[in-house]
């Protein structure tokens, strides 16, 4: 590379950045900038695209893959607390293996999402709820809810608990 008097012997301006980074600052804001709007745009324009209900489903799927990857660096964090190298080492393998089971469950979801895509059509789904369609004693005699009972429904790692009560 020329330095700068041989730039100025050949009648060229010295143009690289290098000589004053603070002058990129402004630039690289404007482009981050463009990026931004152009991202947002475009995915907008996928959605319009691609219509709420197939967006939902690629928003699911993402969200799936984050999950587990998510639970993968918890379960490796919990394996850095193991003080037995055997232990944590088959801690890390069972860490792993729970991961590629969770993408492959992922994958194995989103096309059964985009089949009900498929036959339920691309609307939003965004129903009216109308109170007054409600009652207030539910009398199922092949569900009975009783107010007062309580059922529990184990869903690994969460336990969660239904009371009913009365109106």
């Amino acid at each position: 590379m020329e330095t700068s008097a041989q730039l100025k012997r050949l009648g060229t301006k010295d143009h690289s950045c290098h000589r004053n980074p603070a002058r990129l600052l402004p630039l690289a804001k404007l482009t981050a900038a463009a990026i931004l709007l152009l991202t947002l745009v475009n995915r907008d324009a996928a959605a319009d695209q691609l219509g709420a209900c197939r967006l939902t489903a690629n928003t699911v799927l993402r969200s799936c893959q984050r999950g587990a990857q998510s639970d993968y660096w918890l379960a490796l964090g919990k394996c850095d607390n193991i003080a037995d190298p055997a232990a944590r080492q088959h801690c890390q393998k069972q860490a792993s293996a729970d991961l590629k089971d969770a993408r492959q469950s992922c994958r194995e979801q989103h096309p059964v999402r985009q089949a009900a895509c498929e036959r339920l059509g691309e609307a939003p789904y965004d129903p009216v709820i109308d109170p007054s369609n409600f009652v207030a004693q539910v009398d199922n005699p092949y569900f009975p809810l009783t107010p007062g009972t309580t059922s529990s429904t184990r869903v690994r790692p969460l336990r969660v608990l239904n009371t009913m009560s009365s109106p």
